[in-house]
């Protein structure tokens, strides 16, 4: 007799800062609903639901590289939706450029690559473009001339959490090869522990972005 074991779905602590944020989004979705942020909680929604789906399948070969390899470049279109939607000139003509080279990047990786391969230079490019981008929306910022604080500025606090976020992410990437030739992390213990920290930290952005977005919302809406 044959005995199949049930595929067991494990929530962690991820999965619960995902679904606070999107939780709060949904109760604060009346302030939120005509402005800027109007989209946050069906992306919030998206991702919670590929970060479940990717659990449940982690044990079937390949089958979470072909979903990542699709909801990577669909996440970070999303981020430059959104930076398009808040920056000035120098930004939306930056992201505009940014968001060609990684179409471009995602569909050689497509054609060229099996499968089976995770599409790294599509994640790496979306840190490098997310990185730059956070940098270029702070420094014209700090160019208004309106006497305002920035901690006043709902998208400067989600702006910040993807900064920390892809910074760290790809800090890991850099030097992941002499991690791993010194065996500094042979189980990648570190990359989890540090992963799920700047998880926590980009959910924390999107929970703090929303609140003072509702507390702000007359300042910032147009």
């Amino acid at each position: 007799m044959v005995i199949h074991k049930r595929k067991i779905l494990t929530i962690t602590l991820n999965h619960i800062a995902e679904f606070s944020a999107l939780v709060v989004s949904l109760i604060l979705w009346k302030y939120i609903k005509k402005g800027k942020l109007k989209s946050l909680p069906f992306f919030l929604l998206f991702i919670l639901l590929v970060e479940l789906t990717g659990n449940y399948l982690q044990k079937k070969m390949f089958a979470n590289v072909r979903l990542y390899n699709i909801s990577i470049p669909i996440e970070y279109g999303y981020y430059f939706f959104l930076y398009y939607l808040h920056g000035g000139k120098t930004l939306r003509l930056f992201i505009k450029w940014s968001s060609f080279v990684l179409i471009a990047i995602t569909g050689i990786c497509f054609v060229k690559l099996p499968s089976t391969f995770f599409h790294s230079y599509v994640l790496v490019a979306g840190e490098v473009f997310i990185i730059n981008g956070s940098c270029i929306f702070l420094y014209e910022q700090f160019q208004n001339t309106e006497d305002e604080s920035l901690l006043k500025n709902y998208f400067f606090w989600l702006s910040s959490g993807l900064l920390l976020f892809n910074l760290g992410e790809l800090a890991y990437f850099l030097f992941f090869p002499l991690i791993h030739a010194n065996k500094w992390d042979r189980f990648d213990f570190l990359f989890k522990q540090i992963n799920n920290s700047l998880l926590l930290l980009l959910y924390l952005s999107y929970i703090l972005s929303i609140v003072v977005y509702k507390k702000y919302n007359t300042l910032n809406a147009r």
